[in-house]
């Protein structure tokens, strides 16, 4: 019988340990560094990515005529502010209907989507919301009423002259509803007008992510630049026709004093 050499059975464990070493060295040690490999890579792709966009946004800024931007700019943000600065909008409003020859009885604001939390309603558990709108169709608004009281049978052309004003204010103004009355004891006319005027929103980084549907805040830097087609030009070339009654200097004076105390 033939008996078995000590050393070669070794030989035979050693290699089956080592085989064995290799098969588990590679899932746990040489795998994740792999995945990490992988990882990087990705990373340095995007990184190059970005470096494109960012590279072909700067030679599209150059092209760019920074006064005639930033006089495009003036003149939209005049159309559409981004805030809610009241005084010239009343102001502007009371000068179209003294143009007009009408006068203002009233006028009542009306909070508004950009409008601050305290300044929204209070809801009560009786108080249905209403539904919210779809997606990228949130209306940011300001709306006010107003009530314009006319002369007598001259007020259907005075309230016609006011309409046609504010279809030429570079704010864009419209309005919402009308009611006309008449009192028949001095023979005015009364009208009730719901007028809104849009303003520019201020998104948050959430906001801007929830509209592209990602969790993550949108690279802002790298994002290319919107294209200006003709479409834009003639849009701005049409508010450039339209007359500014709201772009008023209002002189800011003091209220109150610095210590109440005194």
């Amino acid at each position: 019988m033939r008996q078995l050499n000590p050393s070669l059975f070794r030989a035979y464990i050693t290699s089956g340990l080592v085989i064995l070493v290799i098969i588990l060295i590679v899932p746990l040690v040489l795998l994740p560094q792999l995945s990490k490999i992988k990882e990087k890579n990705l990373e340095v792709k995007k990184g190059q990515e970005r470096l494109e966009r960012l590279n072909k946004k700067i030679a599209a800024l150059d092209e760019i005529d920074e006064s005639e931007e930033s006089l495009q700019l003036f003149e939209v943000e005049k159309a559409v502010p981004s805030d809610k600065k009241l005084a010239e909008l009343i102001i502007g409003v009371r000068n179209l209907a003294g143009q007009a020859g009408l006068r203002i009885m009233d006028m009542n604001f009306k909070p508004g989507k950009v409008s601050t939390a305290a300044a929204a309603p209070k809801q009560t558990k009786a108080t249905t919301s209403p539904p919210s709108l779809p997606s990228g169709q949130q209306e940011d608004k300001l709306t006010f009423t107003t009530k314009l009281e006319g002369d007598q049978d001259v007020g259907l052309d005075q309230i016609k002259n006011f309409l046609t004003s504010l279809e030429k204010a570079k704010r864009l103004l419209g309005v919402n509803s009308i009611m006309t009355s008449r009192n028949e004891s001095d023979q005015t006319y009364s009208f009730d007008l719901e007028v809104v005027t849009p303003v520019k929103p201020v998104k948050s980084c959430n906001e801007e992510a929830t509209v592209k549907g990602t969790t993550a805040c949108p690279d802002i830097v790298a994002e290319p630049l919107p294209p200006y087609t003709s479409v834009h030009q003639q849009i701005f070339d049409i508010l450039a026709k339209f007359v500014d009654y709201t772009n008023i200097v209002v002189p800011l004076v003091p209220t109150g004093v610095d210590d109440p105390f005194k």
